[in-house]
Parts: C-alpha cells; structure tokens; sequence
C-alpha cells in the first residue's frame, strides 16, 4: 500500500490567553505530531525551501513555480503521468479514464457514516467512485477500500479525500492512499464537506468493497459511561446568563475513572476555586488542551505522559460544584479560539455498516422499476435529497449495493440511489420487435461502442425502452441497446 502522511510540521510553542471569567489561563500546544516519516520530512522539506528560495533570489522562477517544482506527487498523479508518457492519455480509454476521475468530484454522491458498498470494476469501462462526506468540527474518518482483481495481476486503487463542496473549483487533495487493500484515517481540524474519490487502474476487472466509518476523534473521558450521562452541554448560561458553560458535564457516581482521552502530556495538577482538582493534559498532534475539572482526586503529576484510556483522575464535585451531585467537567480549548464544543469530540456513534440486503449478484446488469414515481436518491437514505422520479419500467444499470439500496445509473448517465425492493430484473421481455436490417448493438446510448449485432428478420425480445431507444439482447446472448427507429 502507498501512503503518504500529509500532515502539517510546525514547531511546537506554548500559546497562553485568557479564556474569561469563569476558567483559568490555558497553555496550548502550537503544532501537529509528525505521524511517520515526519521528522525526516521536515528536514526535507526545510532543505527544498532553502534551495527554492535561493532559485527566487537568483530570479531563476517564481514562489509559485518553486512550490509546484517540489510538491510531491501522489500516486494518482503518477499514474496519470505515466498514462500520458505511453500516449494512453490520447486513446478512448485513456480519455474515458480521465474524465471519469474529474466527473468523480465534480458531481459526487452524498454517503453518511456508517457506509459499505459492493460493487465490481469492468476492465472495458474505465470508471470512478465519488461521494461527498459531511464531518463536524472533532470527528474523525476512516476509509477504506479492498479490490479483489481477477487472473494474476494486482488490482491496484487509487483512494483520496479532498476539501470541497464538488463543481468546477479543484478541490485540496488532503490524504491518499494506494494499493489492492488502500486505506487512511483523516481527522480534519474544521468540520465541513469533503469529497472522497476512488479509481482504479486501466484494464482492472475487480470486485470491491468500500466503507466509512466517522467517529469521534478522543476517547470518552469517564469509565462505563456514554453520551447519556452528560446532562450540562457546551453554551449553556451560567451565573445568570453573565457566562457560558465551556465544556459538557458527565455524571458518574464519585471515585468513577476519569481517562485521558487521548495520547498526550500533564501540562498541569492544581486546585482552583472554580474547578476544584484539575488536571490539563496537552494533545500536542491536535494543537489543543484538554480540561478536567471537580474531580475527587487527581492520579497524575505535571510533565508525566499519558496515552489514550490511561486514569487521569478520579470524579468528584470540588471546587465550585460542592453542591452538586458528582461530575466531571470537561472542556476542550484550542490555540487561537479558545474553548470548543467538545461534544462530536467525544461521541461514539456506530461503526457496524448496513446489513447487505440487496440482492448483489445483480450488479453490472440491468433492472426495470417496478412501481411508478419512484425515487433516485442522491444517498442511500430516505434522508438523502430526491434527484428524480422514475416511471414505472424505467431501466436502471446496477453499479453497486449498499444495505437495501442500489447504486443505479440510468441510461443517460445520471446516478444515484434507489431502493433494491422496489426494481425487477430486465431479463424478461416486455415487448418484441423484428428488424429489416443487421443492427449494431451499442454497450450504452451515450458511447455507442458495439459490442455484439441484431440479426436482420429476426424476432428480438425488447427487454425495456429509453426515449427513443431499445435495451434488447443480441445474437450471442449480450444485452445493450438499439435505436428504436433503426429498423
């Protein structure tokens, strides 16, 4: 598998303001872990720089053209390049290849996590997968896709996530991965839309698999508990509506665990009027401090290393919640903005995908619909925006099955998401036609490449109708499509 990490190097600097009235002065960690091959790409990068900007000084090139000269590429593009150093890139293929992998982001389908399909790339249909995510600001993201190709050649992916909304704006490529099994986590630093793109080689037969799972991105903070113990949330008014609570209370009985949520330093053990025993752990890869406050007795010491699910504490009511019953507060603030929602944070939400419902060795054929009005959904929920309504008898070619759903594209290349119960298989006929001439049969109306011939005089099962043309079964048994006013 190739994979690159992409995340930002910045030195760390300790960054102290005053978050307000009712918290004290916090010291937050000012850059991002390395994560593999950091360091060493650091010291690269500092080089490259140097050099670049002695190629600026000489007047040799501009910022922008040294930036472009020294950006690594990714293994999409490097595929892309190689295509074009063949002369693939000019062929039918190539072109196809291309333009699905822009038609990928440029009009990308919504998923929601948990999401797994199924589906099977055809070597003699170059193609793409594109899905637009919607992350909010404290979730993480794992994707992941398993290709399983045929014969003795690897079935190689590209996979990649980037930061946009799709259309005609190139989107930020942010992480990749590359292989028959690619995968990555991506935790953004903002929430927002991201699009997710997956494409494999030219001349790839392969069966699939594709999933996401979102959680969030730490641990829960207090042992045996859930997002149903935490009964105060982030905003809410305190003294009066003279302030806002800055962070979420989770109730526990007292002497409950309290965790560290994630790997990370005891930047300070000390007692406060407001927040009683707290400890402050410093999650130096996010760029932020975590807060821990009331607790009954701290179990760590400043400059001690913790990792993720180790005791930090033990939950109390001391400080200002005296009179309360036990709790932990727990507060998230970041360098820059001060104090976070830690809410997405924190909650853990399924990672179990949709049971495969859907019947999948229909994928790659052609279904009808079976009942008039039926919806093509941009997703696969009755949640997701309705793109269209289909009439009854409309064909639909199956392209993948998620849950109790198909990916379905119809005739003129429109996708999107239909409810598997709700088509039949067009494998019986509907009607029957007798052509006076040898026809063509095309593999679709938009490329009409031929793939198999009609036989002049004979009687041809029709097997559904688009506009004006005929999905039908030709002389060697291979389904595609004819001009009805061919004959």
């Amino acid at each position: 598998m190739d994979r690159v990490d992409r995340k930002d190097t910045r030195d760390a600097v300790v960054w102290p303001w005053d978050t307000g009235p009712d918290e004290p002065h916090v010291q937050d960690w000012g850059g991002r872990g390395m994560g593999p091959r950091g360091a060493r790409a650091t010291r690269t990068r500092i080089r490259h720089l140097a050099f670049g900007l002695g190629l600026v000084a000489a007047g040799g090139c501009s910022t922008g053209e040294v930036a472009d000269f020294f950006r690594e590429t990714t293994p999409h593009e490097d595929y892309q390049r190689s295509l074009a150093e063949a002369g693939l890139h000019e062929t039918r293929m190539g072109r196809t290849w291309l333009d699905a992998a822009a038609q990928a982001l440029e009009t990308p389908l919504q998923i929601a996590s948990p999401y797994q399909e199924v589906g099977y790339f055809l070597a003699s249909e170059p193609s793409a997968l594109g899905y637009r995510l919607d992350l909010e600001r404290g979730q993480r993201v794992e994707v992941d896709v398993e290709a399983d190709g045929e014969g003795d050649r690897p079935a190689r992916v590209f996979l990649e996530i980037f930061d946009g909304v799709g259309g005609a704006t190139v989107p930020r490529l942010l992480e990749y991965s590359a292989g028959d099994s690619a995968a990555f986590e991506f935790e953004p630093r903002d929430g927002g839309t991201f699009l997710i793109r997956v494409q494999p080689e030219l001349l790839v037969d392969a069966a699939y698999r594709f999933s996401v799972r979102v959680d969030g991105a730490l641990a829960f903070p207090v042992q045996d508990r859930g997002m149903s113990a935490v009964l105060s949330v982030f905003g809410d008014p305190r003294e009066g509506g003279q302030r806002s609570h800055h962070g979420v209370d989770i109730f526990a009985p007292r002497h409950t665990a309290v965790l560290a949520v994630a790997d990370a330093v005891v930047s300070r053990v000390e007692e406060t009027r407001l927040g009683g025993h707290v400890v402050w752990l410093r999650d130096s890869e996010r760029r932020q401090s975590i807060y821990y406050a009331h607790l009954e007795r701290q179990l760590v010491t400043e400059g001690q290393r913790v990792r993720r699910g180790d005791p930090v504490g033990l939950v109390g009511n001391s400080g200002n919640a005296r009179t309360t019953p036990p709790h932990l507060h727990f507060g998230i603030y970041r360098r820059g903005r001060g104090p976070v929602d830690p809410w997405h944070h924190i909650r853990r939400l399924p990672v179990a995908p949709p049971v495969l419902a859907a019947d999948s060795t229909r994928i790659g054929d052609w279904v009808r619909v079976d009942t008039d009005g039926m919806r093509l959904r941009a997703g696969a929920s009755r949640r997701m925006n309705v793109e269209a309504e289909l009439a009854f008898g409309t064909p639909l070619r199956v392209m993948a099955a998620a849950g109790d759903w198909y990916r379905v594209q119809t005739p003129d290349g429109t996708e999107g998401f239909v409810a598997a119960r709700l088509t039949q298989p067009a494998t019986t006929a509907v009607a029957t036609m007798v052509p006076s001439r040898r026809l063509a049969l095309w593999n679709s109306i938009r490329a009409q490449v031929p793939i198999d011939e009609v036989p002049a005089q004979a009687e041809v099962p029709v097997l559904a109708q688009y506009d004006t043309y005929l999905l039908v079964s030709g002389a060697a048994g291979r389904v595609g499509w004819i001009q009805s006013d061919g004959q």
